[in-house]
């Protein structure tokens, strides 16, 4: 075997990309080449020896990861670490040329020869991934981030080689070389270290590899990841506090510290690995999102009432789906003639007493698990009883599973904290994070858009004066809006859908204005724009399938 040929599939033979063909052809060649055998047997040591230090020491790849970086510098101080360990690599090799025919030279120089063969394996691949394919990843899209301090922002379409990302909120989408892709929930912080691989240290990400990029890995300080063509979570504590792996379809194999054998999770199983103990759970699907919201050109359909009317018990709807019938001013108690017109964030307002004050519409909503956007502002007193939480805006009926809409204020600390932003139906909801009893007049927007995968979670993400709200849940599972069932309530302000004038309460206790629906899941710019103009956008995401998920 010529000198080049034998460099060559040993550097591809060391990388782990030697083609299963061109193996047999390599070890027959090794058999009858002594140098060539000695090579192999060399090479195959140290990265036994190396692999052993570094999972020994709780650095496993790390030694590997850092000779790739430095190698890939182009600047000073990469010409020269390359040139340092040549330098050293020639005078150790000097120093132990033997002035006997005896073994003991082979003990030193073999050494030194095998990381000078890691070294130029390492050179000469890395010469021809970037020669082939130039970078390991590339952005495929972002909603509502936020870039940590000192990260350079990222485009859609940016190609992405080795280093790190960070995010403070927000998501954003990476599709690797490979074909894998994931989207990261920040806060996270990344490193993009291979075409099929990459290393979270704090975050979530939900990742989706087809057949073609099975294997791809995703590794974290306490275990590492190893997809077998499936979708999949993963959450890594910020506070080093553990990693969970959640299966939302197919096979991985998680690798825990200590363990011999990789642990083999199915569709609906999940693992939490913390040190060395790991505890097995039952997959959540909720806590992460599968898809951004779909984008698109055609024009959104919406209704809008903008309570601008300031004066009688009616308010006019406007838009394409707008009904010819206004919505009425009414109330649970005979003798109360509806909410009070005040002013407003724009024009005049609506303020709902939390006795009996609600508005009635004609307008059915948006039904099914259609994508929808419902954006408006509130205010809410500072000193807002939970009775008065429910139901900003809701439609739907109660008499099935998911089959009711509702935006509320959350009153129920079961669900989770009070007085916060809460969308969903009544036996499942995501809720928000900030605290939005303090008097002032703040936009609300629920967006709500399918998920990917066989078990689909729908997806809702929360907005508080055009920013993306944190919230522990991402979607939920059941949602199946009926606005066609006999006695089903159509869209209404300030009451929840189970309130009565003999129970009382139920009904919203504040303010509220400029009423959007759209039938269509608006991105974090759409929901600034309608925040800072009170016009609704002028394009809407393109039709909410499954066919194109990627």
């Amino acid at each position: 075997m010529k000198p080049a040929m034998r460099h060559r599939m040993l550097s591809q033979w060391l990388a782990g990309e030697l083609a299963p063909m061109n193996a047999p052809a390599l070890f027959s060649a090794a058999r009858s080449d002594p140098a060539l055998l000695r090579d192999l047997a060399i090479l195959r040591q140290v990265e036994r020896l190396l692999r052993h230090h570094g999972t020994t020491s709780g650095m496993a790849d790390a030694f590997a990861d850092e000779v790739l970086a430095r190698l890939q510098a182009k600047d000073a101080d990469g010409q020269q670490f390359c040139s340092r360990v040549i330098a050293r690599i020639g005078h150790e090799a000097g120093a132990s040329r033997p002035r006997r025919r005896d073994l003991s030279w082979m003990r030193q120089w073999g050494a030194w020869a095998a990381v000078f063969l890691i070294l130029l394996g390492l050179v000469s691949l890395l010469a021809r991934r970037e020669a082939s394919q130039g970078a390991l990843a590339t952005v495929a899209g972002a909603e509502a981030i936020r870039w940590a301090d000192g990260q350079v922002p990222l485009v859609d379409g940016q190609k992405l080689c080795r280093g790190r990302i960070g995010i403070e909120g927000g998501f954003l989408k990476i599709r690797f070389m490979s074909g894998a892709s994931a989207i990261f929930e920040g806060p996270a912080r990344l490193d993009v270290i291979g075409p099929n691989k990459v290393r979270l240290h704090a975050g979530r990400a939900a990742a989706e590899v087809p057949p073609a990029a099975t294997g791809f890995t995703i590794e974290s300080p306490d275990g590492r990841i190893i997809d077998v063509g499936t979708r999949f979570g993963i959450q890594v504590d910020p506070r080093g506090r553990g990693t969970e792996v959640h299966v939302l379809e197919g096979l991985v194999r998680a690798a825990v510290p200590g363990e011999v054998a990789a642990r083999e999770l199915h569709e609906s199983q999940a693992l939490r690995i913390e040190g060395r103990a790991a505890t097995a759970m039952v997959a959540d699907g909720t806590r992460f999102l599968t898809r951004l919201p779909p984008q698109g050109a055609s024009p959104a359909s919406y209704v809008h009432w903008s309570l601008d009317d300031g004066t009688g018990r009616t308010a006019r709807a406007e838009g394409p789906l707008a009904t010819a019938v206004a919505a009425r001013l009414t109330s649970l108690q005979a003798d109360d003639p509806g909410p009070a017109w005040i002013p407003g964030r724009f024009g005049s307002a609506l303020d709902f007493d939390g006795a009996g004050d609600f508005v009635a519409t004609d307008f059915g909503g948006i039904s099914g698990g259609r994508a929808r956007t419902v954006a408006l502002w509130a205010k809410i007193p500072t000193d807002w009883n939970p009775i008065n939480g429910f139901a900003l805006v809701s439609w739907g009926t109660m008499q099935s599973p998911g089959a009711a809409w509702q935006i509320s204020i959350n009153p129920l600390p079961e669900d989770g904290p009070l007085g916060r932003l809460r969308a969903g139906v009544h036996t499942s909801q995501v809720i928000g994070a900030r605290d939005l009893r303090d008097g002032q007049w703040h936009h609300l927007a629920a967006v709500l858009f399918d998920g990917v995968g066989p078990r689909n979670t729908t997806h809702i993400l929360l907005y508080i004066d055009g920013e993306l709200e944190p919230a522990e849940r991402k979607g939920i599972r059941e949602v199946n809006t009926d606005v066609d069932r006999a006695g089903a309530t159509a869209v209404t302000l300030g009451r929840n859908m189970d309130a009565h004038p003999r129970r009382g309460g139920r009904v919203f206790r504040g303010a509220l204005d400029e009423i959007f629906i759209f039938d269509a899941a608006l991105a974090r710019e759409a929901i600034r724009r309608l925040m800072r103009e009170n016009a609704p956008p002028q394009h809407k995401p393109e039709a909410n399938a499954h066919d194109n998920p990627n």
